[in-house]
């Protein structure tokens, strides 16, 4: 079961990882990379700033669906997981998990906040 699990899941990872890549290879694209260019070329004053903002908002659609497809696969695969458990090990999985997610916070906030880096 739990090989079934591992297997399925490596799949699904490698899909999400492969349009991730799709995503990073369309970057450097001519279309976007002519923007970015031309943005970087001409003075702040915004009138070309927003082609470039207009070649990023489809990037920016298809990293959402990507984000949105690894949590939703980081869900599934953790409710797979508790169903095979037995009460006891579901406890353990579920308080690493939090424990895991809690200190991922606590770094994504530290480096959101210089003064906490600096404090603590």
């Amino acid at each position: 079961l739990f090989r079934s699990l591992k297997r399925e899941t490596k799949m699904d990872e490698k899909a999400v990882m492969d349009e991730l890549a799709k995503i990073q290879e369309s970057i450097a694209a001519p279309p976007h990379l002519e923007a970015i260019r031309e943005a970087g070329r001409q003075p702040e004053d915004g009138r070309y700033f927003s082609t470039l903002d207009e070649s990023m908002g489809s990037l920016t659609v298809a990293l959402e669906a990507v984000v949105t497809n690894a949590d939703s696969l980081r869900l599934s695969t953790a409710a797979r997981v508790v169903e095979v458990l037995t009460p006891h090990q579901c406890l353990r999985f579920l308080t690493s998990a939090l424990r895991l997610q809690q200190s991922i916070r606590s770094v994504g906030m530290q480096r959101d906040n210089p003064h906490e880096r600096n404090r603590g």
